[in-house]
Order: C-alpha cells, then sequence, then structure tokens
C-alpha cells in the first residue's frame, strides 16, 4: 500500500537542500526529459514562460511512502518508475523530478511537480477531486506492481467533517460540528446496538433520536442533524454494521464478559434504588432473539414529546455499562474536581465561574461551555482535556473504576483529535521547572542567559512528568519537549497548529519576527526589549510553524512597510534563517512590504521621516 499525500511547496530552495542532503543510504534521482538537475532554476525558467501575477505555489511536492513490508517487494529503481509512473499519469504535461529515499526503514518518493503545464499553461488543479483521482491513479500503480491499495481514511473522527468546517479547525477555529464527529465517532466505537449508542451520545451531551429510517443528531441549541450528513458511517446502515463488528470484536477478548460481569458495578437513583445492572452490554444484547441471531436495526422509540433532560428509565437496563458508569459521573462536580486538581477557577464580572488563564470556559455544576466556539461538554470531557487522555480512560478515573479499562482491549485505544481547550496547569516549584528548562537549553545549544527571561513566564513551566511546556497567552496552542531514553529532548506541538507564542502590535510602522521562542528570550535578555518597546513583534514557536499569521497580521494591518527578521538562537539553523528571510522577500514584494534582517541597533527612529506612528 503507498500511502499518497500533496503539499504545497514555499522555499523550493529549501526542499531541494532537504530531498538532496547527504544520507546514510544512496537515493535514487529521475529528472524530467530535457531538464537538468537545477531544479528550481528549471521550475521558475518554466513559470516565466507563463507569467502570472501574484502566483506564489511555483511548484507542488507528493509524498509517495510505503510500508516496511512493501518496501523489500522490489529494488528502489522499481519505486522510483512507480513515482514517474504516478506523476505522468495524474500531471501529464508538467515537469516533475522523483527522489527515492530509503534510509528511514521505509521506502518513499519525494515528487516535485511544476504547477505549470508546459504545453498549456494553465496551473495544476489541486480541488478535492484532483486529490481524489491523484490516490485513484496510485492505488491503480500499486496494483499492477503486485502491491496493496490505500484504503478510505475512515477511523479519524474528523474524516466526514465537511470541507468549511476542516478549515476552521486548521485555523484554530474549533466548531461545534467537530466536536459532535468526535463523540458520535467515540459511541460507533464503544456499542453494539441502538441503545447503548444513544444512551452514550446523551450522556457525553449528543441528544441522539432513532427513527424507523433515519437517525439525527442534536447539539445544544443547533438545529437537529440527519445522520447521512455527517457520513455513511453515522446513518442507520453504517451504524448497523459498526455494532456486529464490535459484536465479532468484544468477543474476542477472553474473559471480558466474565470480569464485566463481576467488577462493573450497578447504578443508583439518589434514593439508593437499583436502576439497573450496568453488566449487559457484551451478555445479552436487547436486540438477541434468544436463537442467537441479534436484531441490529432494534431500538426504544423515543415520545416526542419527551423531555431532554433525560432518556426514558427503560435506557438503565439497555443502555449499557457505559451509559450506567457516565450516568454516574455526573454526580461528580467539575469544581470539586478543580479543587482536588488544584485547577484555579474564578468568577467573572458577571457573576459566573470561569477558568482562570481561560476565562472564555465558564463552568455550571458539572457542565462547561467554551463561549468561543459554543462547544460544551460535562465531567468526563473535563477530565479528558486535562489528563490529555481519552473518554474511557478519564471515565474510569472519575468513578474510580479501573475495570472500565478492559473495554480498551476491545475497542482499542481510541485517541482523541483536537480539544476544545487547554487547562492551565498547576506552576510547579520554581526549581522544578529550572532544571528541566535549562536541560532543555543545553539540549538546544541556546545561551544559559535565556533561561532567567523564560523561567519568569507564565506560559513557561515543567508538568508532572518532567516535561517543559511553552503555550502562548491565548491557550490555544503549545510546545512540549521530552526527555526520551536516550536523554534527548524532542519537541511536540499541541493545539491550534497556526498559534503563536506570542504577538504584540501596536502602531508602528516596523514588525520584529523572531522565528523560535529561544531567540525571542535572548532579545529580552538582553535588554533590547526596553528599547524597542514601540516595536510590533511577532514570535513563533520554532522550526516548521507557517506563516499564515504574519500574512494575516500584516494584511489586517496596513500600516507596517517594514519587516524585520530575526535569526535563530541556533547557529547551525543560521542558513535556514537566510532562506527564511529569502522566501518573505519574495512573497512581499509586491505589497510594497520592506523585508529586511534585524539588527536590534537599526529599529530607532528616521529622523528624516518622522515619528514612527502609522495613519
Amino acid at each position: 500500500m503507498a500511502f499518497v499525500r500533496i503539499e504545497r511547496v514555499n522555499s523550493p530552495q529549501g526542499l531541494k537542500k532537504y530531498i538532496s542532503k547527504d544520507r546514510s543510504s544512496p537515493s535514487i534521482e529521475e529528472h524530467p526529459e530535457g531538464a537538468t538537475a537545477e531544479m528550481v532554476q528549471e521550475i521558475e525558467a518554466e513559470h516565466a514562460r507563463f507569467p502570472r501575477k501574484n502566483l506564489q505555489v511555483l511548484s507542488r511536492t507528493i509524498i509517495q511512502a510505503w510500508s516496511p513490508s512493501e518496501s523489500n517487494l522490489h529494488q528502489p529503481e522499481k519505486y522510483n518508475q512507480m513515482g514517474r509512473e504516478l506523476a505522468e499519469r495524474w500531471a501529464p504535461g508538467h515537469m516533475a523530478w522523483v527522489t527515492t529515499h530509503t534510509d528511514k526503514g521505509h521506502i518513499h518518493n519525494h515528487i516535485v511537480i511544476c504547477t505549470v503545464n508546459s504545453e498549456t499553461g494553465k496551473i495544476l488543479d489541486t480541488k478535492k477531486k484532483n486529490i481524489q483521482r491523484l490516490h485513484k491513479v496510485s492505488n491503480e500503480i500499486c496494483r499492477e506492481n503486485g502491491l496493496s491499495e490505500m484504503g478510505k481514511r475512515v477511523k479519524e473522527p474528523d474524516v466526514n467533517i465537511p470541507k468549511q468546517v476542516r478549515e476552521m479547525v486548521k485555523r484554530g477555529k474549533n466548531s461545534w460540528y467537530a466536536d459532535l464527529i468526535q463523540k458520535v465517532d467515540f459511541a460507533r466505537a464503544a456499542s453494539t446496538g441502538f441503545d447503548e449508542y444513544v444512551g452514550i451520545l446523551d450522556e457525553l451531551g449528543v441528544r441522539a433520536r432513532v427513527e424507523p429510517k433515519n437517525i439525527s443528531y442534536g447539539y445544544g441549541d443547533k438545529k437537529a442533524i440527519r445522520g447521512r450528513s455527517l457520513g455513511k458511517n453515522f446513518d442507520k446502515d453504517g451504524l448497523m454494521k459498526a455494532f456486529k463488528e464490535n459484536d465479532e470484536r468484544f468477543a474476542n477478548v477472553p474473559g471480558l464478559r466474565e470480569q464485566l460481569r463481576g467488577n462493573v458495578r450497578a447504578a443508583f437513583d439518589d434514593k439508593g434504588r437499583t436502576l439497573g445492572t450496568a453488566s449487559d452490554l457484551l451478555l445479552k444484547s436487547t436486540g438477541d432473539h434468544g436463537d442467537g441471531k441479534k436484531d441490529y436495526g432494534k431500538f426504544t422509540k423515543i415520545d416526542r414529546r419527551s423531555p431532554d433532560a433525560d432518556l426514558p428509565a427503560v435506557f438503565d437496563e439497555r443502555g449499557g455499562p457505559l451509559y450506567a458508569e457516565l450516568k454516574k459521573a455526573k454526580n461528580v462536580q467539575i469544581l470539586d474536581y478543580c479543587r482536588e486538581h488544584k485547577i484555579q477557577t474564578e468568577v467573572n464580572a458577571q457573576g459566573k465561574t470561569v477558568l482562570k488563564g481561560r476565562t472564555f470556559v465558564e463552568i455550571n455544576g458539572n457542565t462547561w461551555t467554551n463561549t468561543k466556539n459554543d462547544q460544551r461538554g460535562g465531567i468526563v470531557q473535563f477530565v479528558a482535556i486535562h489528563d490529555e487522555t481519552n473518554y474511557v480512560r478519564a471515565l474510569a478515573k472519575i468513578n474510580k473504576n479501573p475495570r472500565l479499562l478492559l473495554f480498551e482491549q476491545a475497542m482499542g485505544e481510541y485517541k482523541r483529535g483536537y480539544q476544545s481547550f487547554y487547562i492551565p496547569k498547576t506552576r510547579p516549584a520554581r526549581d522544578k521547572t529550572s532544571h528541566a528548562l535549562r536541560k532543555v537549553l543545553q539540549a538546544e545549544g541556546v545561551p544559559a542567559k535565556a533561561e532567567k527571561v523564560l523561567s519568569q513566564h507564565k506560559g513557561v513551566f515543567a508538568g508532572e512528568n518532567g516535561n517543559l511546556w511553552m503555550m502562548n497567552e491565548k491557550g490555544d496552542s503549545a510546545l512540549e519537549f521530552k526527555e526520551d531514553a536516550g536523554g534527548n529532548w524532542k519537541a511536540k506541538r499541541h493545539g491550534n497548529p497556526a498559534g503563536v507564542f506570542h504577538e504584540s502590535l501596536n502602531k508602528s510602522k516596523r514588525l520584529i519576527v523572531f522565528p523560535d521562542v529561544f531567540s525571542y528570550a535572548l532579545f529580552k535578555a538582553q535588554g533590547a526589549g526596553e528599547r524597542h518597546q514601540d516595536v510590533s513583534t511577532l514570535v513563533f514557536f520554532g522550526e516548521g510553524d507557517s506563516s499564515r499569521r504574519l500574512d494575516e497580521i500584516l494584511a489586517l494591518h496596513s500600516h507596517i512597510t517594514e519587516v524585520h527578521m530575526a535569526h535563530s538562537a541556533k547557529a547551525e539553523r543560521r542558513e535556514r534563517d537566510a532562506q527564511a528571510l529569502h522566501e518573505v522577500k519574495r512573497r512581499l514584494d509586491p505589497f510594497a512590504i520592506e523585508v529586511r534582517a534585524f539588527e536590534p541597533s537599526g529599529l530607532g527612529k528616521d529622523r528624516g521621516r518622522g515619528p514612527d506612528i502609522g495613519l
């Protein structure tokens, strides 16, 4: 099976350097007929033949990768040929370069395609329909060479999110729709019948209504959505298929029925009366006719006139153990959990309880609401966010019932997608943060004088496991440094992929852009920040950050006419800084924005041009 992904090329020079650098095993390169090895020059020359205004994407790159088990079925030259065939079949008339790498335990191709057609001058179509055709062509080539095909990505929670919603998520504007998808996907993986499915969703804040032909989903005060609108996985036919598969998978876990029978407790009402044994799931389904044949289409009809507050009492018997445990968890108040785990809250001017540092998250009993994106949830989702874990593990923690983790053996470890917000971690003792910070600075080769600045920043702290966190002021994005077994520290991004560590904007015509947190810390440590208080600043988290926020700032603040690019705190990245400077210059040149390297001594006011204030 070949995994295929297509991306835009922001810096052809940087990509050329990456795919051509020395590796532990030789690479195989294939160039288009009639072209030289100078890929970047050839691409620019081809676009010069068909000039267009403001065209920024001169080339695209396709990554075509095979699993380790399939990487040994052919010689590397064969995989290079398959990459060439993919480019020719999918983008005929476009110049393409194919480089095959074999140094990562699996074979993969980097296919660089010039976006202009050499014959017609048209730009390469990268709309959804043509990307689907790319996957189809790749599967055809694999099939012809005795390799497996790439299946549809049906397990990702966002696979059926409409395009506009997926784009909102990418920009950090998480939609309630995306949260709905995540919850119904979890319930689908955990249920073996409609009553279990409806019960789990109800306790997660989603009202599902099953009808003879359809199923609909309600989220808060939003208009109900039909299952087919979410995709085939979530209409009635797709769900019945999933229920049967889940039954078969659960049955393959040895001893699961017996352990659940003896250890998953019953649920009780507020008067101590039994509401129903929470061990029906995996023991005997309500859809079982007694002859071993289960009716996966059976469901309990809910009267439309019934209030939305609670499901009918019959669900206490038919909802299954997860439903019963979720219902039990509702007795735990979020504020009690916050006090126990030292999560700080405060009361705002409107008298509502909110998270300290995340004032857009309102808490009311055992529910919370994110007023920024209108997402809402209960105690289970709150604990899952706090512990950065899944719903099953959060539920096991709340109810102090580790036997619930047995479901992971049957479901598989269900991984969450993005989350609505991040809960500020309690700042540990200063010496613990300083210790972790000092080790990271040493590993990154950053001068020690940056430590004082970063240790005083409220967004920089050591977690309970000793990892170092750098979180931005908005609380929607963070960088985590984790030490591996070999003593190396590796960074991992969390939250909004377009988020930045810090930004400060004013009326200045000048904007300083720092490529990483460390370069900004050194800038502040040297006292340069005091001399340039009137200049706007933008601080990225680090290498690989998107330039989207820079473009947004320049588009919304037309008074900014100068962009000063600071260099990295790590000397070995200076060449990459120069490439980034060149790329930003090229992008901003049509907009009369001057781009230059940051020189702290050169940012004073020009006496001949008046004060540094935009109009």
